[in-house]
């Protein structure tokens, strides 16, 4: 799909689920009035919505959204279905670092600023209580800027991404700002008399929070493999919360061995640091494109050569490619080159090349 397309296709959804988030808060907050309950009362509030509301999108959903579909592959020979899900991830974790350099460095990217991400909301609600001795109400409301900051987060975001002509650039950008935002809150909140900061500071941490899933997704999304789209997303949410643990971890020591928060709360940037070589070390995104479409199509060649099946899924995949090298070669060729250049692209790799080549001409 278009790049520019996808990122105000991810923004949108960002956006929704900042505003459900939102409304949810307004909803706890209002019952929590209403009832006039103690924070035990309000988190019992939240949980009693959070359930019902879950049980009844998930019953819905099972029941007229599941639908049964043919499967897509069969259980390898020799295997079964207690194994062949690890062996299949084993294999594609080879596959990625081998053929797919640019998606190992923007998974490792990924991983480092969820990972912060993630851990920001848990360590600064400890920050805003311990440090600038902040109420339940207060850090409630500035958690409600976070989410309110998010909504037009998630379209600054996608904005960037289109006019900077990249989503890596927007992501990059994204992460210089999360270190220079998280660098000043941890310099200037030093206390209960600096409270009302945390106010300007969340509406940047929210605008941030909102900008970086969205264009992450993006980044992910159009340098996976086209073949096994299902695989790489399950891979990508979990790349998102594999090191979730991480940052929190290390608060808690600096914490326990008398270190200052402010440094705690500065420690998060370490992991945008992380996320920024990582991106770094990505190509032009229209480079890191064209690599992922060249090993996808390796791995077709390969495939074919090897008497495998192939599947709907790789058969477009190498049509894409077969496209784009239409495209390039009929600027200098003309339509007759181009076509004799694909008819050897199909001898290559057999019946899926020559069914995209019959579209093609």
């Amino acid at each position: 799909s278009d790049p520019n397309q996808q990122s105000n296709y991810n923004a949108h959804y960002n956006a929704i689920l900042f505003v459900s988030m939102l409304v949810f808060l307004l909803v706890v907050l209002a019952c929590s009035a209403l009832l006039r309950t103690d924070d035990v009362g309000t988190a019992r509030i939240s949980q009693a919505i959070t359930s019902s509301v879950a049980l009844s999108c998930f019953v819905f959903a099972w029941s007229y959204f599941f639908n049964d579909r043919p499967a897509l592959s069969q259980i390898p020979h020799g295997q079964n279905l207690w194994t062949c899900g690890f062996i299949k991830v084993y294999r594609t974790s080879q596959r990625v670092v081998k053929h797919y350099r640019s998606l190992s460095w923007a998974i490792a990217a990924m991983m480092c600023a969820e990972a912060a991400m993630s851990a920001l909301s848990a360590i600064a609600i400890t920050y805003l209580k311990a440090v600038l001795d902040m109420s339940a109400g207060e850090i409630g409301a500035v958690f409600f800027l976070v989410l309110g900051m998010g909504i037009p987060g998630s379209y600054l975001g996608g904005y960037l991404s289109v006019k900077l002509g990249n989503p890596i650039r927007s992501a990059l950008v994204c992460d210089v700002g999360f270190i220079v935002v998280t660098g000043f809150a941890s310099y200037f909140m030093r206390g209960p008399e600096n409270k009302n900061l945390a106010y300007i500071f969340a509406s940047l941490w929210g605008a941030a929070l909102g900008w970086l899933p969205p264009v992450d997704t993006t980044i992910f999304m159009h340098l996976m493999p086209g073949d096994s789209r299902a695989e790489f997303m399950g891979i990508m949410m979990l790349a998102a919360a594999i090191l979730s643990w991480l940052p929190p971890l290390v608060f808690s020591i600096l914490n326990e061995s008398g270190v200052s928060m402010a440094w705690g709360l500065a420690s998060l940037n370490l992991y945008f640091v992380v996320a920024i070589g990582c991106l770094l070390q990505i190509p032009h995104y229209t480079d890191a494109r064209q690599e992922s479409n060249l090993a996808s199509y390796s791995n077709v060649n390969q495939s074919a050569g090897n008497g495998t099946d192939m599947t709907a899924t790789t058969s477009e995949t190498a049509a894409q490619y077969i496209r784009s090298h239409l495209h390039k070669d009929g600027n200098s060729k003309g339509r007759r080159g181009s076509n004799a250049n694909i008819h050897d692209i199909g001898l290559q790799v057999g019946g899926v090349v020559l069914e995209s080549h019959r579209e093609v001409i």
